[in-house]
């Protein structure tokens, strides 16, 4: 079999060469670009104590490598989800995760710090500076430049856990505010215009010094981008390489685990033709990352919404109060994708 190079070594190149091992290449080499060192490309879009949201679709890919017992020491199970009106606290919608979530999807949703993340996915193979040229196939999974500049930006905090374990959203004036558990701590989030004027109205009691407190973080991305060629000869982008999801859909940063395994299983199935192989990943790959596209931008269309706003919280409240199960059913796309089964 050719030699593989991997561009980058954070958390999606080490899952790439894992991959690669499974799949029976043995001469696999991760290297890192110029001016960028190992520890800076930890990160991947987002500051080192970041804590992720994992959906069934990417937590099966790290199940089925042997990873789920590094992974469930550190991670915490939300138990559900919620959406909030930020100044009131009011209930708009709550859905089920937890057991129900595992049993409809086959696969747990799960927080965890990027850090412990990173040390789970660790490949071992250490980081050499080589010529990505002399590789057979070179696969890069060095965080692309997409991002467009924005007039938002966003803040962290966090206050010792409460008594549940809801990953939330709260729907402020102008922005949003995410609040997601780990095992010690409740982690805010708070998306912002960058001209916003404080008024304690804006925020429930409970939310009011954690927001004023907190600190600003690297933005990242607010919508979401994608490269428009993910191939050229034998050079493939995979992960956030080739696409962004945006902020405002946290289940779906690292999709590029769905990639991962795609990729791996036809570099497997097509043996020296790897060009092949490479057409046919992106020929899967792009249909779904475009309704991850659609669904980032719906999400920003509502949740920054300025006008209309009462008839959006109708229709929250509604679908979930009312019509539980068809409310899940409009994201089962999303959670119960299967590259595992689909990709043997």
């Amino acid at each position: 079999m050719y030699s593989v190079a991997i561009l980058g070594t954070g958390i999606s190149a080490h899952l790439m060469a894992r991959l690669c091992h499974r799949s029976g290449f043995d001469d696999v080499s991760l290297t890192t670009s110029d001016g960028q060192e190992p520890d800076q490309l930890l990160a991947e879009n987002g500051p080192h104590n970041d804590l992720d949201t994992l959906a069934a679709s990417q937590t099966r890919v790290l199940f089925a490598l042997g990873l789920g017992e590094a992974l469930m020491d550190h991670a915490c199970l939300p138990d559900r989800e919620q959406v909030r009106l930020a100044a009131s606290g009011y209930l708009l919608s709550e859905l089920p995760l937890g057991k129900f979530y595992q049993d409809r999807y086959g696969a747990p949703m799960l927080n965890i710090h990027r850090t412990d993340l990173a040390a789970s996915i660790d490949s071992g193979v250490s980081a050499d500076h080589i010529d990505p040229d002399t590789a057979g196939l070179t696969i890069n999974t060095l965080p692309a430049d997409l991002s467009t500049e924005t007039r938002w930006r966003l803040a962290y905090a966090r206050a010792e856990r409460g008594k549940t374990a809801a990953n939330t959203t709260w729907l402020a004036r102008r922005g949003v505010v995410w609040q997601v558990p780990s095992r010690q701590h409740d982690h805010f989030y708070a998306l912002l215009p960058q001209d916003y004027e404080w008024r304690d109205s804006d925020w429930h009691g409970s939310l009011r010094e954690i927001v004023r407190q907190s600190l600003p973080v690297p933005a990242g991305i607010l919508t979401s981008a994608v490269r428009e060629h993910w191939q050229e000869g034998s050079f493939v982008h995979i992960a956030q390489a080739c696409y962004l999801p945006g902020m405002l859909v946290r289940e779906c940063r690292w999709c590029g685990f769905e990639d991962a395994w795609v990729l791996s299983r036809m570099m497997e199935n097509y043996e020296e033709d790897s060009h092949a192989g490479v057409s046919e990943y992106v020929r899967y790959r792009k249909p779904r990352v475009s309704k991850i596209r659609r669904l980032s931008d719906e999400r920003m269309q509502s949740y920054l919404a300025t006008k209309r706003t009462s008839i959006r919280n109708l229709g929250i409240a509604f679908r979930t109060r009312f019509l539980p199960e068809m409310a899940m059913q409009r994201i089962d796309w999303l959670h119960q994708y299967d590259c595992i089964k689909g990709f043997n």
